[in-house]
């Protein structure tokens, strides 16, 4: 009779992706480098929705039409400039997410020449410069030096896929693309050529926050990455729980104190089970009464529990000055917050984020008033953001233009337009009333 000897136990493993968690570099108490941290504030404008959302829904409102003040200024240059603050409006909108993501942003802008008709057509057929595209440089790509004045000196890092470009002319399908760029840039194309890979840019850059002991801004999200992380890791647990769940142990015990089995029955075994195509299926075994399938599934209280959010979301909103009820429309518990209060942390950001683009505007209407030959421009402002604050005082914008508090322009502000674009029609509609009121009188 053959001997047969007790089988020792046997497992196998699967190895299976983590949800990209090794990928983030724990950032939790430690000092990161400004690159390092656009870098770790990208991911999560990405894949973060409180983070995502709060940034979409600010750089959204932020941008509301441009608009001109005009004070001794020329009937002309007026018309010109309303024109201009009608193209530029749209595009700005790319300016408030890199100031938000990177803390900065260095927009940059080109020019074509047109006729004057083509943007109004009391300009008639004389030419002007106007604004044709406005884009955003990468942060990626842009070093910063504090010099002894105390301003910021900026430096231009020519990435692998620029150099790349201009090296081989564009070749095999850019080539067109290149001969413009050799037409606006000649000198940089040079440089390139030569080895240059950095360079000193002459840029009007738009800082969020600068502080006296950092050469670089405050990106928006720095204050909580730490919570983000954390949220983030609890995200992943949950998602390797129920992973888990879905892919449960099967513990399959083979043989008995009475009928003890040897390697050729598990190996039997085995075979049975892992020979079936399709694992997402049901498998059903047939076997004799000494073989026992178990399912070993982990505890799942902790991702059922979504209290473990809260402390971490609250934090997250806490790092960002945003309310939870401007991101979501509600409150974590109802009658808890005023919505007065909670709009003066995001509109004070909002009106700082609009304020500095303001000052890039005015450094672009210098340049245009300079290649147009024009003596004087007016003063740029965003129209306001309708928040609560806004539409409270619209109920006293007739008395306080009765009473001559404000301008009819202010007033008109209010609603988002102005005096000057609703006079015309309100002078057709008080002749038509007129005109009806004689033919009511014959």
């Amino acid at each position: 009779m053959k001997d047969r000897k007790l089988a020792t136990a046997q497992f196998s493993y699967q190895p299976q992706f983590v949800y990209g968690a090794s990928r983030l570099s724990p950032i939790i108490g430690q000092l990161q480098s400004y690159h390092k941290t656009i870098q770790l504030s990208r991911y999560y404008y990405q894949k973060d929705t409180i983070a995502g959302t709060v940034i979409n829904r600010m750089s959204d409102i932020a941008i509301t039409s441009l608009r001109n003040k005009h004070r001794n200024i020329p009937k002309e240059t007026q018309l010109y400039y309303d024109a201009v603050a009608g193209i530029l409006t749209p595009m700005l909108k790319a300016i408030p997410l890199a100031y938000l993501i990177d803390g900065m942003a260095i927009p940059e802008f080109r020019l074509t020449r047109v006729l004057g008709s083509r943007i109004d057509d009391r300009l008639g057929r004389v030419r002007y410069h106007i604004p044709k595209a406005v884009w955003v440089r990468d942060n990626a790509n842009i070093e910063l030096k504090k010099s002894p004045l105390g301003d910021r000196v900026v430096y231009l890092k020519t990435s692998s896929a620029d150099k790349q470009f201009i090296e081989s002319e564009g070749k095999p399908d850019r080539e067109e693309e290149f001969k413009d760029l050799v037409e606006l840039y000649p000198n940089y194309v040079k440089a390139i050529k030569l080895g240059v890979t950095r360079f000193r840019i002459e840029a009007s850059p738009i800082f969020r926050k600068l502080t006296t002991y950092n050469d670089y801004p405050i990106p928006f999200l720095e204050n909580c990455l730490g919570a983000l992380e954390f949220r983030q890791k609890l995200k992943n647990m949950d998602k390797i729980t129920t992973d888990r769940v879905v892919n449960a142990l099967r513990h399959i015990s083979v043989g008995n104190d009475e009928y003890p089995a040897d390697d050729e029955d598990i190996t039997a075994a085995k075979a049975a089970i892992e020979s079936q195509a399709n694992q997402e299926t049901l498998l059903n075994v047939y076997t004799n009464h000494t073989i026992k399938i178990a399912w070993i599934i982990p505890d799942i209280a902790a991702l059922l529990d979504e209290r473990k959010y809260a402390e971490a979301n609250a934090d997250v909103f806490l790092g960002m000055g945003f309310p939870r009820l401007w991101a979501v429309g509600e409150n974590e518990k109802s009658n808890t917050s005023d919505n007065k209060l909670a709009s003066v942390g995001p509109i004070s950001t909002l009106e700082s984020l609009r304020g500095d683009i303001l000052v890039w505007v005015r450094h672009l209407y210098a340049h245009l008033a300079n290649v147009n030959g024009f003596p004087v421009y007016p003063e740029p402002y965003f129209m306001p953001i309708a928040g609560v604050e806004i539409k409270d005082l619209l109920q006293y914008a007739a008395l306080f233009v009765k009473e001559g508090i404000i301008s009819k322009d202010a007033a008109a502000r209010l609603f988002n337009t102005t005096f000057n674009d609703e006079k015309p029609q309100i002078m057709r509609e008080t002749k038509r009333e007129l005109k009806e009121e004689e033919n009511g009188a014959v």
